[in-house]
């Protein structure tokens, strides 16, 4: 039997917490294409030519700026 949380999530009874959000988002973008693209741009290029991660990251907070407040209105 799954504790009350787990069974919410796995429901969509929109009890997510903060912390399986986050790692949800995160399990989202890093894949092996990110992982194998960002790890040859690295070697290749050097680190200051790896710019995935910022721009991931800035893409990640820009829509969380603009849309949570909508998604969280519309419930």
């Amino acid at each position: 039997m799954l504790p009350l949380f787990q069974e919410d999530v796995m429901v969509a009874g929109r009890d997510m917490g903060s912390v399986v959000g986050i790692l949800t988002m995160a399990g989202t973008i890093v894949g092996g294409g990110y992982i194998n693209g960002s790890s040859e741009i690295t070697y290749t290029s050097g680190v200051v030519w790896n710019l995935p991660p910022l721009g991931f990251s800035l893409a990640l907070i820009m829509g969380g700026l603009v849309f949570s407040r909508r998604m969280r209105d519309a419930r």
